[in-house]
């Protein structure tokens, strides 16, 4: 079913549907930029679509500050016409703290450093927060610390494990294949069966790698980041994972065969983790990602802008490991026939 959009345009601070009239570049000279774009793109000014059940209502975003030292992303608050015009700054604060999820105590609302009377209307407020945004203060439960932390350590969980996979990629490119081509136990042919599709998975992995922020904190948005890469990684994991059977039989063939290259490769094998754990890192990786991105998901607030991502993220993994496994399952038919 195709939704209907409209088209608004948003910044650091707020969105506003823009009218049928409207010639964004004249009204908006801001958006056009010659600079690439960076993947997330929330804090600069930009035209957005949004769905048409928001197409009424008059969306802000709030700077959210504890006692602890945690960046928050901004929260997009959205109110309708009635709301916009009607409702206190009580009102306003109560709707901030139910759609922020955590627990907390203290709660109070800010702008120009300022605090803002609870029974007074919000709509001036609303209105300033276009050039001045409303600052939402208080403190933060020690579970909802924990859980906040959970999200932090799930997103470092993503960049050092990418580190650590792209290493032993290296491994197999760098170390073991120079080794096995002086070996007598493969021809020319079998070394590139093994090894042809290292290269690329190295290429993509490391793009995506390059990608990833390296100051990682709970702001942090990866759901853009992996989408924008996904089809590069499923390509080379289809290179890879449906001869992975067959090299891994070869191999183990030509060990129990062959007693020059078992001493060979058990000598290689003190100077790294072992070539049979590290060749099968690819066929490890992909599946993993989905846990990864599940865990980060859990722990991500409906109103973080990454949450929506996430899920699409995880729908996309799914496929990519179903055409993983498809491709592995047509090479061991055309093996068997």
């Amino acid at each position: 079913e195709t939704k209907k959009l409209f088209l608004a345009y948003e910044n650091d601070k707020y969105w506003e549907r823009l009218s049928n009239d409207c010639i964004p570049l004249n009204q908006y000279p801001e958006i056009a930029r010659k600079e690439k774009l960076p993947l997330n793109i929330h804090s600069l000014p930009h035209l957005s679509l949004y769905d048409s059940s928001l197409q009424n209502k008059y969306g802000r975003k709030i700077r959210i500050q504890s006692q602890a030292q945690i960046e928050f992303p901004l929260m997009t608050v959205n109110l309708d016409q009635q709301q916009y015009q009607t409702i206190s700054v009580l009102d306003l604060r109560l709707i901030i703290e139910n759609l922020f999820e955590y627990k907390i105590s203290d709660p109070q609302l800010f702008q120009n450093d300022v605090e803002l009377d609870i029974n007074e209307k919000a709509e001036p407020f609303l209105e300033n927060a276009k050039d001045t945004p409303l600052v939402f203060k208080c403190q933060i439960s020690d579970a909802s610390l924990k859980n906040i932390s959970e999200r932090q350590n799930s997103s470092k969980e993503i960049y050092f494990t990418e580190e650590r996979y792209i290493a032993l990629l290296n491994k197999l490119e760098n170390y073991y294949k120079p080794a096995f081509q002086k070996l007598s136990a493969f021809n020319p042919k079998e070394i590139n069966q093994i090894f042809s599709s290292i290269p690329e998975l190295i290429e993509s992995h490391q793009r995506f790698f390059r990608d990833i922020p390296t100051e990682i904190n709970f702001a942090s948005c990866f759901g853009y980041i992996i989408l924008r890469h996904l089809t590069r990684i499923t390509k080379a994991g289809k290179l890879f994972s449906p001869w992975y059977e067959e090299n891994h039989e070869m191999i183990t063939d030509k060990l129990e065969s062959e007693q020059s290259f078992q001493r060979a490769l058990a000598k290689l094998d003190e100077e790294s983790l072992g070539f049979e754990s590290v060749y099968a890192s690819p066929l490890q990786r992909y599946p993993r990602y989905k846990l990864l991105v599940e865990k980060l998901e859990r722990y991500t607030p409906s109103w973080h802008p990454d949450k929506k991502v996430l899920k699409q993220l995880l729908s996309r993994l799914v496929e990519m490991n179903n055409e993983i496994d498809k491709e592995i399952l047509i090479q061991k038919t055309q093996k068997i026939f």
